[in-house]
């Protein structure tokens, strides 16, 4: 035992563990250098005991770094000794300084408007002769007592007035100062009334920072002779010291020291959640003001440790639950202090904060503040908000609790409060019907954000296992030719692009390659891949190689988002761009409307917040795409069934009603509807046919989530997801009383509006004919892939089709069309070279450009034999195919030119 203790006292008394220990002490107080520092350039602040705090920490920190000089001589670097003399005069000169800027900010501190008397300028007129006089010995007289051996002999001797100064006046001076500061200190606290939170943090700095250092300046003192063999007593001290400051003004700032934050900080305690969740569940269940009263000063006592006899709630006169009794002082005192001063954004008067704030810098407001919580003798005012309006308050004693009210806790106190305005204003206006009407707007509300957060989920798992892979495909392009450069490249892209020129994606590739080529510059787009998924395609020029290089990957959050965030009328619904392009009800909005331009991606986000809310929804769009729209909805919402109800004349308020509503299961066993849809979905079409008395009580129940049977008061609740369609419109309905304004009022709260495609500007026409044709390309997976020229989009255009669902047959006949020449030449034995031929692929690559040339146009004549085939098979007019059959002199004597 006796040998583990010499080893473990030989290890303290060790230089090195004395070098770690002045290490930590100063990264300590770098620690705070820096955020007081840091601190000085914001507003409010407290300057000039900041200021006198930082001087005191940076003159200690020169003492360790003194220390560490010294150490490192002796075990590191072996420097000349008159190098670590150097510091120690300076670290003496520093040390003077420490005490006196601690003493000033001590008194600083403490009075509100401090400046600097005759005997401060006195005390440090004597600080700056001893520092000048140590900083005068360190650069003009660095020579002098120089060496270890002299400066022990003169340590011993005495007959050094360096050493007789360090031995007897600096001791003298060092604790006069701190002395002399807590003697103001203690003056201050009584001529003025210092607040509670600095009163904690003198007491803190008495206790943990001025203390400590006395103590170990007196050791050090005691023992100066000997001061170079006490290793041990000097790196417990300096560790006993770094910890008790590192406590001190890291409870001291929470404390708000020179108003460093705006309020008090503390630990945020895991029980005041707890309670408030119980608390919650109590007022929920609230009758009358007498529970509430309870259900508070419940609440006080265990969050926050305050007796119940300190808690006092007290709620307005005007409400009918308050006993009439005539107005208290303290009633008038607030009624006043509110009318004057008091606003909403106000939530919390807390004593303490208050009074700090006033002391520094008293405003008038503070003032009146201080004046009118003693007036009621309270700590704590929270005033209770209702809409707006001030319907009562809570009070809590003076002195009720011992230590101060951190920011968390006055966050649960502002928060418990606005909930109890809320069940006060419901107490005091309570009806079963409105009860029921925010019961059901809060489900709703609820439903929509669960919905939204689990499409986000969704969505950032989709980017995150794309970021996982890291895939990143390379595609090389010269000649007209696409080479697939990588592994990656080839599993984004399954197919040969050089092939399949149709293919949406081999489309884009050439798009970004044209561009590349033509300019010279890089050029990015947006792609899908052939399950659908977004890719992005970045195109670079290699002008050395004379090719373009192209990646292939698939988009992080931000590309998405930027790509159309132009395009949102509304810039807060960027989200639901992620929710669009890596959503399954994103992919099956966009295959229903497959375009990005502004209105259909406008259309597509207002279809897919409609299907991710249970509120009822009014339809508009063309008749034939009515019921694509609602099962598109309803499998987007994931719900179990649809029952589509078709309304073709007006109707009474018999069959429909008792269909919908039923009977009393007493008098019927016939099941209504709305009790069959269970998490369903009902689709009214032409509602404006149904009779004005069922049109009310459905009114009711998208209201209130709950619906009366028919002939009977009976009520029973519903979960069916309602949407109505109309030809009419029902704002001309309800001027003429044909239909039900409640229900008009509710239906047009969600109004979903598919334009038809006759009324999109050309760009948006085109955009949508492209997006149909890619969709029947990859899903038919179409071999050779025909794509539409700009003619053929133009013919589909001038059809004018009404609705989608007219539009996207057009585009599946106008592919088909075009493949079938094509597929039959492919199965014609003669013809297999047509997609074999490596000469023929070349020339199904250049397209139009081969044109220009007369080999490959003599070469498909050979083939072919037919200028029809051979425009067909290069995207040309046949026109163009004769004119250069003419040129080149090619086929003219032949019946092919007929």
């Amino acid at each position: 035992m006796e040998h583990y203790i010499n080893s473990l006292y030989h290890s303290v008394q060790s230089p090195y563990f004395l070098f770690l220990i002045l290490c930590f002490s100063m990264a300590i107080k770098v620690r705070y250098i820096a955020q007081f520092i840091t601190t000085l350039r914001q507003k409010n602040i407290i300057i000039a005991p900041l200021l006198f705090l930082l001087i005191s920490m940076f003159s200690a920190l020169i003492c360790d770094i003194s220390w560490l000089v010294k150490l490192t001589q002796a075990i590191f670097i072996p420097m000349p000794y008159y190098v670590v003399v150097f510091f120690i005069r300076i670290a003496w000169a520093f040390l003077v300084v420490q005490y006196q800027a601690l003493s000033f900010f001590l008194q600083a501190l403490t009075h509100p408007h401090f400046t600097m008397r005759p005997w401060h300028k006195i005390t440090s007129t004597i600080t700056g002769l001893f520092s000048c006089y140590f900083l005068y010995l360190a650069f003009f007289q660095p020579f002098t007592l120089a060496t270890a051996a002299e400066r022990d002999t003169a340590r011993i001797m005495m007959d050094s007035p360096e050493f007789i100064i360090m031995r007897y006046i600096i001791p003298i001076l060092v604790y006069s100062f701190p002395l002399i500061g807590l003697f103001y200190v203690f003056k201050n606290m009584r001529t003025f009334q210092i607040p509670k939170l600095l009163r904690t943090q003198v007491r803190l700095f008495s206790f943990f920072f001025v203390m400590p250092y006395l103590l170990i300046e007196f050791i050090l003192a005691t023992s100066f002779t000997l001061i170079n063999d006490m290793y041990f007593m000097i790196s417990i001290s300096t560790l006993l010291l770094a910890c008790a400051i590192h406590y001190c003004l890291h409870n001291v700032i929470k404390a708000r020291l020179v108003n460093a934050i705006p309020r008090v900080h503390g630990i945020q305690k895991s029980h005041v959640i707890d309670e408030f969740k119980t608390v919650l569940r109590g007022l929920s269940n609230a009758t009358n003001t007498q529970e509430l009263t309870h259900i508070t000063q419940l609440f006080f006592k265990e969050a926050f440790g305050i007796s119940r006899d300190n808690v006092h709630l007290i709620i307005r006169e005007q409400y009918p639950q308050e006993d009439k009794h005539n107005r208290s002082v303290q009633n008038d005192a607030v009624e006043a202090f509110i009318t004057r001063y008091n606003t909403p954004a106000k939530p919390l008067f807390v004593f303490d904060e208050i009074a700090f704030n006033n002391f520094y810098q008293v405003t008038k407001e503070n003032s009146a503040a201080i004046a009118f919580l003693l007036k009621i003798n309270a700590d704590i005012f929270l005033p209770i908000y209702s809409n707006k309006a001030f319907v009562g308050y809570i009070t809590i004693d003076r002195n009720a609790r011992g230590d101060y009210i951190s920011h968390s806790e006055q966050d649960a106190m502002v928060a418990f409060a606005s909930y109890l305005g809320n069940v006060i204003n419901l107490l005091a206006h309570r009806t079963v019907h409105t009860l029921l009407y925010k019961e059901k707007k809060l489900k709703d509300s609820l439903y929509t954000k669960h919905q939204e957060i689990n499409h986000y989920k969704e969505s950032v798992h989709t980017f995150l296992c794309h970021s996982k892979q890291k895939m990143l495909g390379i595609v090389f392009f010269k000649n007209g030719h696409f080479n697939r450069a990588n592994i990656d490249a080839q599993k984004l892209i399954p197919f040969d692009p050089n092939t399949q020129e149709g293919h949406p994606l081999s489309k884009a590739l050439q798009e970004v390659a044209r561009h590349v080529e033509t300019f010279a510059t890089p050029y990015t787009l947006h792609a899908k891949d052939a399950s659908g998924k977004p890719l992005l395609l970045s195109g670079v020029p290699h002008l050395k190689q004379q090719h373009t290089i192209i990646t292939v990957s698939y988009p992080d959050i931000s590309d998405v988002i930027l790509q159309q965030m132009h395009l949102l009328h509304d810039p807060n619904d960027w989200d639901y761009l992620l929710y669009l392009s890596s959503t399954k009800a994103g992919s099956l909005i966009n295959a229903a409307l497959p375009s990005n331009e502004e209105t259909i991606l406008n259309t597509k986000i207002r279809l897919l917040k409609a299907a991710l809310c249970k509120r009822a929804l009014l339809l508009n769009a063309p008749e034939a795409d009515i019921a694509a729209t609602v099962k598109l909805i309803h499998s987007v919402s994931q719900r179990e069934a649809l029952h589509t109800l078709t309304l073709t004349s007006p109707t009474d308020s018999g069959a429909i009603e008792s269909t919908l509503f039923g009977v009393p299961r007493q008098n019927s066993r016939e099941i209504p509807l709305f009790e069959k849809l269970v998490n369903g979905t009902l689709f009214i079409k032409d509602i404006h046919y149904l009779d004005i008395e069922t049109q009310s009580r459905l009114a009711e129940l998208i209201s209130s989530g709950w619906y009366r049977f028919s002939e009977s008061e009976q009520t029973a609740s519903s979960t069916t997801r309602i949407i109505c369609s109309s030809s009419q419109h029902l704002s001309d309905y309800v001027q003429r009383g044909r239909f039900s304004h409640e229900l008009y009022s509710l239906l047009k709260k969600e109004v979903v509006t598919i334009p038809s495609f006759s009324s999109l500007p050309k760009k948006e026409q085109e955009s949508l004919i492209d997006g149909f044709s890619d969709t029947h390309i990859t899903s038919h997976a179409m071999k050779p892939i025909c794509a539409l020229t700009e003619k053929e989009k133009q013919k589909i255009i001038d059809m004018k089709p009404v609705s989608l669902h007219e539009l996207e047959l057009h585009v599946k006949q106008a592919l088909q069309e075009k493949a079938a020449p094509i597929l039959s030449d492919r199965n014609n034995p003669e013809n297999v070279h047509t997609f074999e031929d490596p000469e023929l692929m070349l020339a199904g690559r250049l397209g139009k450009q081969a044109l220009k040339h007369e080999q490959i146009m003599a070469l498909l004549w050979k083939k072919f034999k037919n200028q029809n085939k051979i425009a067909l098979f290069l995207g040309v007019n046949r026109s163009s195919v004769n004119r250069r059959f003419k040129a080149f002199h090619i086929g003219q004597n032949s019946e092919g030119l007929a």
